[in-house]
């Protein structure tokens, strides 16, 4: 068993702790960190419904995934919770598509991206449609 390091499992759409644990594969998904960045949560001086699993820029201007407090979200982009979309299938949660006759960027976003982030706790959800390497377009 490792000591330096414990696995943090996440709802990948909500970003919501589910459990902080040696490695468990019955989890979908995971992020190893320092056992240091998770020891209050699981001693509980910290409560799991105060962090939340998301990107957050490092000091090189790098983002990762990593472990940010529910106060670091908002319309600062430093910290957010967000998902690479690499593919171009019709079926995306969230579709943007460059309409050239009005000069304007159309954004979609399905029905079922509205019914699976209706339950976050925020009562507006603000998202940023980004490049890839260049998060200020």
């Amino acid at each position: 068993m490792d000591n330096k390091f414990r696995y943090v499992y996440y709802d990948k759409k909500t970003g919501k702790i589910l459990s902080i644990s040696t490695k468990d594969d019955s989890y979908e998904h995971g992020i190893k960190v320092p056992f240091n960045e998770v020891y209050d949560l699981l001693v509980g001086t910290e409560s799991f419904s105060n962090y939340l699993v998301g990107y957050k820029k490092n000091a090189d201007g790098k983002t990762k995934l990593g472990l940010i407090t529910n106060t670091d979200l908002g319309y600062a982009f430093k910290n957010n919770i967000f998902e690479w979309i690499t593919s171009t299938a019709k079926n995306q949660e969230c579709i943007v598509t460059w309409d050239k006759p009005n000069q304007c960027w159309e954004i979609t976003v399905s029905e079922k991206a509205v019914l699976a982030y209706q339950d976050l706790t925020s009562q507006k959800l603000v998202f940023f449609v980004t490049l890839e390497h260049d998060f200020d377009f």
